[in-house]
């Protein structure tokens, strides 16, 4: 009883040696499979896996993630949560949230998961303002909007309609062909016109006017480059999510086209846009920017042959899929490397990576170095290699110093740019 009652009068330390007691008795073989990690605050559209698929029927107007039919088309992964921008070809548009099955309108001429306060995507818009006004150009962003209600790309005359649509992920900025209604003693029929001249505006700017004469049609002529500045992101490594808060590590910078090479510990690679709702498999190992130039090396235990194998390969961008570098199931990944020129120690004796192996195809086997499995493999300091910047990105280069000074001149402050 006397024990009982102290065990009352101190409750806390009686439950932790109680617990201590239960883990020592039963936890063998029951350690925690969970992982702690640091949390921020996150967007629960964000955080959500696009496990979904968007379709829509154009023919009908109907958009949703279980929509069946022979007209159905698939529009792209989704999750429950999203939201989804139409656009008509009226030059009307609406936010909605994504359901099974939605009546969104007809004549759609584009339909996609819609990010919030994305101010990268930006639409290239020609529209005729009314049956027979004239045709104006614009860039714009949607950001601030209300879900359900409906919007307007052109100035809302009746009649209007939309000549050339394009939604753009990164500010790029086409050119199209603009062909004019023929007229008497009319000289020019058609003509080029550049949306990289045309500065973004607000979503219900009017925009310029293309020609004092009437449009009959548009068409695209050649792709574009972005005309946004190129974006810093970062990778928060204790909730794996890339942002660009300057949270976590550097990755680069990253213009329009730019892409991120993942690396998993099962021996796989994927090549992709820098989206910041990305989620990355648990065993990621290496996240980086792609460079079509850079080796990686990867050295791996092959059960099979029962030797360690070392190759060298550049990864190529053929999707969006996992795409696996082991030779076999048997084989299994000890050693990734991203460095241009690496060094390692194998059984102490230090060797370039370059003198081992050239560099092969993804799917090659490699070159065997050892039959021991306990050889004792050391990733050194890597050779100091001086990467070779081409002519483009010496450009990009000096066109963002010459910005900045412009930038620093504007507000009369001398800043570092570094």
């Amino acid at each position: 009883m006397d024990e009982v009652k102290n065990n009352l009068a101190h409750l806390t330390d009686y439950a932790v040696r109680w617990f201590k007691h239960l883990k020592d008795k039963y936890g063998k073989g029951r350690e925690r499979k969970t992982e702690i990690r640091s949390f921020h605050r996150i967007e629960v559209t964000q955080a959500a896996a696009a496990t979904e698929k968007l379709y829509c029927n154009f023919k009908e107007g109907f958009a949703g993630y279980k929509l069946k039919g022979e007209d159905v088309q698939y529009i792209c992964d989704c999750s429950t949560l999203d939201d989804i921008i139409v656009v008509r070809s009226d030059g009307s548009y609406v936010i909605k949230k994504v359901s099974e099955k939605d009546f969104v309108g007809k004549d759609i001429i584009h339909i996609a998961v819609f990010k919030r306060n994305d101010e990268r995507t930006i639409y290239n818009i020609m529209y005729n303002n009314g049956p027979y006004g004239r045709c104006f150009a614009k860039r714009c962003n949607v950001t601030g909007v209300i879900r359900d209600k409906e919007y307007d790309f052109t100035q809302g005359v009746k009649g209007s309609s939309l000549l050339y649509f394009s939604a753009n992920p990164n500010g790029e900025a086409e050119k199209v062909t603009v062909y004019l209604k023929a007229k008497p003693r009319m000289r020019r029929l058609s003509f080029i016109y550049d949306f990289a001249d045309l500065a973004i505006k607000n979503k219900n700017a009017h925009g310029n006017v293309v020609d004092p004469n009437p449009v009959r049609r548009v068409s695209k002529k050649t792709g574009g480059v972005s005309t946004l500045k190129a974006q810093k992101i970062w990778l928060d490594t204790s909730i794996m999510q890339l942002n660009t808060l300057e949270r976590g590590n550097l990755l680069g910078e990253f213009k329009g086209g730019d892409k991120i090479l993942i690396i998993t510990q099962k021996g796989t690679y994927r090549i992709c846009d820098p989206d910041l709702n990305l989620h990355f498999d648990d065993d990621t190992i290496i996240v980086e920017k792609y460079n079509s130039q850079k080796p990686v090396t990867v050295m791996y235990w092959e059960d099979e042959a029962k030797a360690f194998y070392i190759k060298r390969f550049v990864p190529e961008m053929l999707s969006n899929d996992r795409i696996s570098f082991l030779d076999s199931e048997t084989a299994s990944l000890k050693y990734c490397i991203t460095d241009w020129l690496p060094v390692i120690s194998i059984d102490g004796e230090e060797k370039e990576v370059t003198s081992l192996t050239d560099i092969m195809k993804y799917k090659a086997k490699g070159k065997k170095i050892s039959k021991d499995k306990k050889t004792k493999i050391k990733i050194l300091d890597p050779l100091p290699y001086e990467e070779i910047i081409s002519e483009e990105e010496q450009t990009d280069i000096e066109n963002d110093e010459f910005f900045n000074e412009d930038l620093e001149e504007d507000n009369g402050v001398q800043t570092s740019l570094f």
